[in-house]
């Protein structure tokens, strides 16, 4: 599962071309789809800022807090945190190839971290917020 933060420019890495060859003239597009609401983001396009394309794929996703948004520079506004379904394609303009789906957890400024302490004998976490 991806965590990105609100109000913020997020990197998320992928692995969309490590099985793919891409050819011609494509890009990447994500769709997002709220869990709870079924709030639907579609063709939000990615730019790969990745020196090693081969083996991943970098992006920079921008949650912003203003209703402005602009989709071909991934810059969304997303109103609600929670747990969003994430579809990441290759895009000619009229076909998408589905390359990778999964879970996208967005969150206010900060998610809490959870830790185990290995030397602890009660096997209990610890939670900072």
């Amino acid at each position: 599962m991806l965590i990105v933060n609100q109000n913020q420019s997020n990197y998320i890495i992928l692995t969309l071309t490590e099985d793919v060859t891409l050819t011609g003239n494509t890009y990447f597009s994500l769709d997002l789809k709220n869990e709870y609401t079924n709030k639907e983001y579609n063709d939000i396009i990615l730019t790969d800022l990745s020196i090693y394309t081969d083996r991943y794929n970098k992006f920079v996703l921008t949650l912003t807090g203003e209703t402005s948004q602009n989709y071909s520079l991934a810059k969304i506004y997303l109103k609600d945190n929670g747990t969003y379904w994430y579809k990441a394609y290759n895009n000619d303009g009229i076909n998408k190839e589905l390359l990778e789906e999964g879970f996208i957890k967005v969150v206010g400024t900060e998610d809490s971290k959870i830790s185990f302490d290995e030397y602890d004998n009660d096997d209990s976490l610890s939670v900072d917020l």
